[in-house]
């Protein structure tokens, strides 16, 4: 079995997780502190529109936190660009296609025809 390494360990990384904190109580403070001070029936445009920008600022986050782990991660090995894993795949299926083409055809016709019926 192998170890696979964390990729944001608490021990390296603590001011991430101290500012994600930080940034969430403060988004929370401003949320119910400022912007919803006083009570009202919420109707469902303001919902919606919450609802908007809250998710709007979540992908931001994790946009720049993938392009944080680009910036900082790029040796790993696990990454790849995407044209060579077309090129493994394809090395992958001309492989399969070849070993079952020997084992299905009598040797000496490997990768001819063996239909005999009318065309």
């Amino acid at each position: 079995m192998t170890v696979v390494p964390t990729l944001f360990p608490l021990s390296e990384y603590w001011w991430l997780y101290v500012a994600f904190t930080g940034g969430v109580l403060v988004l929370l403070a401003l949320d119910l502190g400022v912007f919803h001070r006083d009570g009202h029936e919420v109707r469902f445009r303001e919902a919606a529109g919450w609802s908007a920008i809250w998710v709007s600022l979540a992908l931001t986050f994790n946009v720049g936190l993938y392009q944080y782990a680009l910036w900082a991660f790029p040796q790993d090995p696990r990454q790849s660009t995407e044209t060579e894993q077309w090129e493994k795949l394809f090395a992958m299926s001309k492989c399969a296609l070849r070993e079952r083409m020997e084992r299905n055809c009598p040797s000496g016709k490997t990768g001819k025809s063996s239909f005999t019926g009318p065309m």
